[in-house]
């Protein structure tokens, strides 16, 4: 179920956003120049928290063409 939309409550409220690739293993990879456990750039990392599900979508996609070329 990567990168898919899930539903979970926050307070009153369901929030159908994007799940975070963020797996608590941070390690920037200086040669790549990105994260060794989420496979983010430090743009998407610090983007993340304010983008829309469409711009998080976006970068799972990154995401899966980067983990596609190791």
């Amino acid at each position: 179920m990567v990168g898919r939309s899930r539903r979970r409550k926050t307070g009153s409220q369901i929030d159908d956003g994007v799940r975070s690739p963020c797996n608590n293993v941070c390690q920037i990879d200086t040669e790549k120049a990105w994260c060794r456990g989420c496979w983010r750039t430090l743009e998407e990392i610090a983007a993340w928290s304010s983008a829309d599900d469409e711009e998080k979508r976006a970068i799972w996609q990154r995401i899966r063409q980067r983990t596609g070329n190791i």
